[in-house]
């Protein structure tokens, strides 16, 4: 069947048609309102009026056979499906790409050189549909082959997008109508702060993110220069917590050195007190070990005299204890 309506104004046209060749054209049409819409439309054949609905579930399928139509015809097996003028099925006026929901069945469009100059001279301005009406009031399928809709001038929905080439205003601004994905990449940038609206000018908006990125770039660099002289600041730290630790260490192997000549266990050195102290900082553990295994010198029988011990009138060292009974035994002895 054939359901004629027509699309919103994306830019009611002009008186002023200079220059009408380079109007922008819209990248889609609305295919089929939301809603539920009582119209007059060609059922086999016979005008008839009719109810119908669509969902964004019928989007999908529509287009599942949509990509599948495309994909035959582009492997040479079937026609390739088109919009056509007036359901006449001659010329295209467009090439359907893709289905999509929002707030309606939407249809993304390439248009032909005729479908073209049809809308910038105004010589069409609505489109209608061609699909197969379910039992349900839904359409549940495309044609098989030839045209799934034209370029008309009596819509059946009345309530629906006009077809226009969009004239610029003065300011250099395009049509008052986003399309779909221009309105989502301006709420993306809206979302990341690059434009503070997303109902900017071009040139204001690509003033704004220009501003934004260079701003966003300075910030980073601040960050990274902060990173780094934290990381500086930490290694300085780490630095000089290795260097106290080392001379810790270090005054604690010399103690140890110190420690074992005082028991008698090595010479004092100091060639070989170094060389003690580089094996008790490289293994502490090992060392030590070491050291402890050497005995240190046993004391001969009879008094080992030292620089303090006391001396006698004639400067010779005092005998005290088991010395001086044993002196004086062997000195009763000789008389």
């Amino acid at each position: 069947m054939r359901v004629q309506h027509h699309i919103k104004a994306l830019l009611s046209a002009p008186t002023d048609v200079a220059n009408v060749a380079e109007w922008p054209l819209p990248s889609s049409l609305e295919w089929m309102p939301s809603g539920q819409h009582v119209v007059n439309a060609a059922l086999d054949g016979k005008p008839a009026e009719i109810k119908c609905e669509c969902t964004e579930a019928d989007a999908q399928r529509l287009n599942a056979q949509l990509q599948e139509q495309l994909s035959l015809a582009a492997d040479g097996k079937a026609s390739r499906p088109f919009i056509d003028f007036d359901h006449e099925g001659k010329e295209a006026a467009a090439i359907p790409v893709e289905f999509y929901w929002q707030d309606g069945i939407r249809l993304k469009v390439e248009w032909t050189a005729e479908g073209s100059e049809a809308l910038r001279g105004r010589v069409y301005s609505y489109f209608s549909p061609e699909f197969i009406l379910g039992d349900d009031g839904h359409p549940s399928s495309l044609p098989e082959v030839g045209p799934i809709g034209a370029l008309v001038n009596t819509p059946a929905f009345q309530d629906i997008e006009r077809l226009a080439a969009s004239r610029k205003t003065p300011e250099g601004s395009a049509s008052k109508h986003k399309e779909p994905t221009m309105e989502k990449l301006m709420g993306a940038l809206v979302e990341a702060k690059l434009i503070p609206s997303a109902k900017l000018d071009d040139e204001t908006a690509t003033a704004s993110i220009k501003a934004n990125l260079a701003k966003c770039a300075e910030d980073q660099k601040a960050q990274v220069d902060e990173k780094d002289k934290m990381i500086a600041e930490l290694t300085a730290k780490v630095s000089a917590l290795e260097a106290t630790a080392a001379e810790a260490a270090k005054a604690a192997a010399n103690a140890m050195v110190d420690e074992a000549v005082k028991c008698g266990r090595i010479k004092d050195d100091a060639t070989l007190k170094a060389k003690w102290v580089e094996s008790i900082l490289r293994d502490r553990d090992g060392a030590k070990a070491m050291l402890d295994a050497i005995e240190a010198p046993k004391a001969s029988f009879g008094h080992q005299f030292t620089k303090t011990d006391e001396k006698s009138k004639d400067g010779k060292p005092a005998l005290t204890g088991i010395d001086r009974v044993t002196a004086a035994f062997a000195a009763k002895q000789k008389k």
